[in-house]
């Protein structure tokens, strides 16, 4: 699941990207639609976008443009509800000119996908979707770690300028004993997103086990010692691996 506001005034949409984040993830769905699609909505004067990732890792949500789209929808916040909703025939919306496309044709015909799950988390309820939410957490059994990534997440909402501080991808590759678990820290698009497993294509990938990173990111081991000591393995962007402190900054006080 990603962990970014995903709300926006005055957007009925805000809703249901929310409700279909909270069904995520959901390799199953990953695997029906296999891509991202970008949603430019309009609610009088006032635009916004989504990014829906149904092709990496287990999907993920996010308000703004994230990355590279596979399919760009464009329409009104109203339209948008309606097709979700089932009230707007999807084909119809595009001869009427209420629906625009750009990019995988293909793709726009599996948004039916889309307005299942969407029916689904409204028909549960707002309490389903909180228990759905809850129960994709960034949480892995056996790794503390899942801990300072779901504080990490929660702060990034009130702490966007870490996306201008650090602009890259991060992919930490932990192990607790012998069970092994990623996570995608996503600093570099949009408002920066958390996903549980390997989302995308990493600027700095890094490899260590489960308690030397939850050291590391409370201060009580040093990036640089923890290298030269064989403890933390990096690839890609050495200097992005050096941004790493400001990761920790964004825990300690919760930590």
């Amino acid at each position: 699941m990603t962990y970014t506001t995903i709300v926006a005034d005055g957007f009925a949409a805000s809703a249901i990207f929310e409700q279909l984040a909270g069904q995520l993830p959901r390799p199953d769905i990953v695997g029906k639609v296999k891509g991202v699609y970008l949603f430019n909505l309009k609610a009088g004067k006032t635009k916004q976008a989504w990014t829906v990732d149904l092709k990496n890792g287990g999907g993920s949500v996010a308000k703004g443009k994230v990355g590279k789209a596979d399919c760009t929808i464009s329409m009104s916040d109203a339209d948008f509800v309606d097709l979700m909703a089932g009230k707007l025939d999807g084909t119809e919306a595009y001869m009427a000119g209420k629906l625009r496309l750009k990019g995988d044709m293909g793709l726009a015909m599996k948004l039916t996908v889309l307005q299942t799950e969407a029916k689904k988390a409204h028909a549960a309820g707002p309490s389903a979707a909180a228990s759905s939410s809850a129960a994709s957490s960034l949480a892995a059994d056996g790794f503390q770690a899942g801990a300072v990534f779901d504080e990490l997440a929660s702060r990034l909402a009130s702490s966007p300028e870490l996306v201008s501080k650090i602009k890259g991808v991060f992919l930490f590759n932990l192990k607790a004993g012998k069970v092994k678990q990623a996570w995608t820290v996503d600093l570099k698009n949009g408002a920066g997103s958390i996903v549980k497993g390997k989302a995308g294509k990493a600027d700095c990938t890094v490899t260590m086990s489960d308690a030397d990173f939850i050291d590391l990111m409370t201060g009580k081991l040093d990036g640089t010692q923890a290298y030269m000591a064989g403890k933390l393995r990096l690839k890609g962007d050495m200097g992005l691996a050096m941004k790493l402190s400001l990761l920790g900054d964004a825990n300690k006080s919760k930590l």
